[in-house]
């Protein structure tokens, strides 16, 4: 019976790692080249990535830039946009001036039962207005006229104006009625050789229905004061500005 000799290895162990050695040093040959490839494939793919991200960006930069050429699409949008905003900024304007066409229309056919001018039921200053300096104490005062001339009026092509001219600093002036006309305008001369004093006040009272006895307002005294309904739009003028009251 034969015996095999220890140690020593046999033909077919041999030739097994034989060819394992030679797998191995394919296997190894091949991978540099196998990750190379995959290198070069991913260097392709980043470069193209960044390229298509590059002309995305030049693109927008073009589109936001001021006077810069843009293609026929965002061309006509901008175009579009442009004449749809117009088209509502003219169609408001003209909106508007059609509302204010027909307000001042119907204004100017409004009845105004309020006299233009000086008189009864218009612009009624107190008879005999005094000074607050010389009213008693004990008396409601209704008749003060202080810090200004009696109001004086002029007409000129239709339209009335009444002046009272100021010649105090403070003035507190009683009227039985103080409603302006729609062809009355009332000025307030606040004036001080010739310059117009910017802090000069009038106060306006209107006593017209007040009871002497009471202070008290009493409808059946005098005619309607300023300030109740039917009363009409009036327009006041100081030396320095005018106003609509």
């Amino acid at each position: 019976m034969s015996q095999k000799t220890p140690g020593r290895p046999t033909r077919t162990a041999a030739a097994w790692r034989s060819r394992l050695l030679i797998g191995v040093g394919a296997l190894a040959l091949c991978a540099p080249t196998l990750a190379h490839a995959q290198s070069a494939a991913a260097l392709r793919s980043s470069a193209a990535a960044a390229r298509g991200q590059a002309t995305v960006a030049a693109q927008t930069a073009a589109l936001a830039r001021p006077g810069a050429p843009v293609g026929r699409g965002a061309q006509s949008a901008v175009a579009l946009r442009a004449s749809t905003n117009a088209a509502r900024v003219a169609a408001a304007v003209s909106a508007r001036a059609s509302a204010n066409a027909l307000a001042r229309q119907a204004a100017l056919q409004m009845v105004s039962t309020i006299p233009n001018g000086l008189g009864a039921g218009g612009l009624q200053p107190v008879a005999n207005g005094v000074r607050i300096e010389n009213i008693a104490v004990d008396t409601p005062g209704l008749n003060l006229w202080h810090g200004a001339n009696a109001p004086t009026q002029s007409v000129a092509n239709g339209q009335t104006t009444v002046t009272v001219q100021q010649t105090e600093q403070r003035a507190v002036l009683s009227w039985e009625t103080f409603n302006v006309g729609r062809e009355t305008t009332l000025v307030f001369d606040q004036k001080q050789n010739g310059v117009a004093q910017q802090d000069w006040i009038a106060l306006n009272r209107v006593v017209g229905q007040l009871n002497p006895a009471t202070g008290l307002r009493d409808p059946s005294r005098g005619r309607t004061p300023a300030g109740s309904p039917g009363r009409s739009r009036r327009t006041v003028r100081s030396s320095s500005s005018t106003r609509t009251a």
